[in-house]
C-alpha cells in the first residue's frame, strides 16, 4: 500500500500545516493553503476536487459517529468510483496543457498522475473487499497527496510566469493565448479582452509577414489595425469603467491610471510608426501582448474576478437588475431563463429574511412561508440541474462529472438549510441571505459559463 514518503520532505515538516488539512471540513478552511496557478481551468478543477475530498471527509465523520450500513457503503464507494473518474479527466487536462505549450515537465506528470491512480485504485479494492480499517489512511493519502501535488508540482508547471513569455513570442490566434488569460465571469469584459487580444495577435502576424518580406513596413494596414486597436481600447476602458462606477467595485482609480497608460503607450506606438521610428520586430510583438494580458490578470482580474465582488453586491441586491449585467449568460436561452427565475427566487426569499432580520419577529407565518419559497426553490433547481445534464450529455460535454458533483452539492446545501430552518436550529440571518445567492452566482459564472456552456456561443 502507498506511504507518504514520496510526498515533499518541508511539506510534512510543517506540523501546523499538516493538522490543517487532517481537520478542515471546507474550503474556507483551506483556501490560504492551496496554491493559485494563474491558469483558469487547472484551478477550478483543483477546486472541485478539493470539495470531493472535504465530502469523503463528512462521510467519514458520519461513520466514526454513526458506524457502517449497507447505504454508507454504497455511497462510499459511489464516492471513490467518481472521484477516480474525475482525477482521471483532471489529469488528462493538465496532460493537454502541457503537450499543448510544450512545457518541461509532461513525462513527470504523467508518471505522478498515474502513481496517483493506482493506489486510488488499491484503496478502492481493499474497501470493496471490507477492509474498513483503512478508511482514515485513505482520507490522508488523498487530501494530503492532492495539496502537496498542486503546491509543488501543478504549481511549477502551470504558473503562468514560468512558460508564458515563449508562449508569447511564437502566439498567432486566440487559441494560442486563451489559456494564459484569466477570465473575469463578467461577459461584456471577457468579450472586451478577447477582441483586444485578437486586434493585437492580428498586429503580431502584420509584423510577421513584415519581417517576412510579405508586406512593406510602410504598409498602410499597420497604421490603420494599431488605430482600431487603440479606438476598441478606448471604448472598452470606458465601459470597464462604467461598470467599476455603477456596482461600486473596487480599485477605480488604479484602472484609470493604467486604462490612461495603456492609451497613451498605443498613441506612441502610432506616433512612432507615422515618423518611421517604431521598429516592428519580435520584441515589439510579444511587448505588446505581455502588457495586454499583464493588464487583464494581474489589475483587472483583481477587480471583475467573481469572488472580488460577489459578497458585497449580493448583500445591496433587491432585483434581477441590480446582477444581471453581472451574471453571465452561458448562451442556451431555457438555461438562460432558469437562471434568472431561480435567482429571483433567492431574491425573493432575501426580502422575508430583510423583514426578519428588521423586525426580530417570531412569526410563524413567515418563516412557513420561507419553508414554501425553499421548496418551490429547489424543486426549480432539480428541473434546472436535470435540463443541464440533459444538454451536456446531448453534446457529449467533456468534465460531466464535475458539473453533476457541483449540482449534487448545491441541492444538498438547499436540503440542509431548509431543514435547519423548519427545525428552528438556524434562524434567517444575513448569512443565511448571502450564502446561497453567493454559491448560486459563482455556479454560472464559475461551472457552468467555465467549463461547460462556452462550447455553444
Amino acid at each position: 500500500m502507498f506511504r507518504h514518503q514520496s510526498l515533499s520532505a518541508t511539506f510534512y515538516n510543517d506540523k501546523w500545516t499538516r493538522w490543517i488539512i487532517q481537520t478542515s471540513r471546507s474550503m474556507d478552511d483551506l483556501s490560504d493553503l492551496i496554491k493559485k496557478t494563474g491558469i483558469d481551468s487547472v484551478d477550478e478543477d483543483h477546486d472541485v476536487m478539493i470539495q470531493a475530498v472535504l465530502k469523503f471527509n463528512d462521510l467519514l465523520d458520519h461513520i466514526d459517529a454513526e458506524g457502517l450500513s449497507m447505504g454508507i457503503i454504497e455511497e462510499l464507494q459511489k464516492l471513490l468510483k467518481d472521484f477516480h473518474c474525475h482525477a482521471e479527466q483532471h489529469f488528462l487536462q493538465e496532460e493537454r496543457i502541457i503537450a499543448k505549450y510544450e512545457i518541461d515537465g509532461l513525462a513527470q506528470h504523467k508518471a505522478q498522475h498515474q502513481l496517483f491512480l493506482k493506489h486510488l485504485k488499491q484503496y478502492s479494492h481493499s474497501i470493496l473487499s471490507g477492509k474498513f480499517q483503512i478508511l482514515h489512511g485513505l482520507k490522508l493519502f488523498i487530501l494530503e497527496w492532492w495539496i502537496d501535488h498542486i503546491n509543488n508540482m501543478d504549481f511549477k508547471t502551470f504558473c503562468s510566469g514560468n512558460w508564458s513569455t515563449t508562449i508569447l513570442k511564437e502566439a498567432r490566434v486566440w487559441e494560442d493565448v486563451c489559456e494564459l488569460i484569466r477570465k473575469m465571469r463578467v461577459e461584456v469584459i471577457d468579450k472586451g479582452h478577447k477582441k483586444l487580444t485578437k486586434y493585437i495577435l492580428e498586429i503580431c502576424r502584420l509584423v510577421e509577414q513584415q519581417n517576412a518580406g510579405q508586406i512593406a513596413e510602410t504598409d498602410p494596414l499597420f497604421e490603420k489595425t494599431l488605430q482600431k486597436m487603440r479606438d476598441f481600447a478606448e471604448q472598452h476602458f470606458i465601459r470597464e469603467e462604467q461598470i467599476i462606477a455603477k456596482y461600486k467595485l473596487k480599485n477605480l482609480e488604479d484602472q484609470q491610471y493604467n486604462h490612461q497608460f495603456l492609451l497613451a503607450c498605443f498613441d506612441a506606438y502610432i506616433e512612432d510608426l507615422q515618423e518611421k521610428r517604431l521598429v516592428l520586430d519580435e520584441s515589439f510583438k510579444s511587448t505588446l501582448l505581455e502588457l495586454w494580458i499583464s493588464h487583464i490578470n494581474d489589475v483587472d482580474y483583481q477587480t471583475f474576478c467573481t469572488d472580488n465582488w460577489i459578497e458585497h453586491i449580493v448583500a445591496q441586491a433587491k432585483e434581477w437588475e441590480d446582477l444581471s449585467e453581472l451574471i453571465c449568460h452561458v448562451g442556451v436561452e431555457i438555461v438562460d431563463q432558469q437562471h434568472q427565475q431561480i435567482t429571483e427566487y433567492l431574491l425573493e426569499m432575501n426580502e422575508f429574511i430583510d423583514y426578519y432580520q428588521k423586525y426580530k419577529t417570531q412569526d410563524s407565518e413567515i418563516l412557513q412561508k420561507l419553508g414554501e419559497l425553499f421548496q418551490r426553490l429547489y424543486y426549480s433547481v432539480v428541473v434546472h440541474f436535470q435540463r443541464e445534464e440533459k444538454i451536456m450529455q446531448e453534446n457529449d460535454v467533456s468534465r460531466f462529472y464535475e458539473h453533476q458533483q457541483q449540482h449534487q452539492l448545491f441541492l444538498e446545501l438547499l436540503l440542509q438549510y431548509r431543514e435547519e430552518l423548519i427545525s428552528e436550529k438556524i434562524v434567517p440571518t444575513q448569512k443565511l441571505k448571502s450564502s446561497l445567492l453567493n454559491e448560486w452566482i459563482s455556479h454560472i459564472n464559475g461551472i457552468d459559463q467555465g467549463t461547460v456552456f462556452s462550447h455553444q456561443k
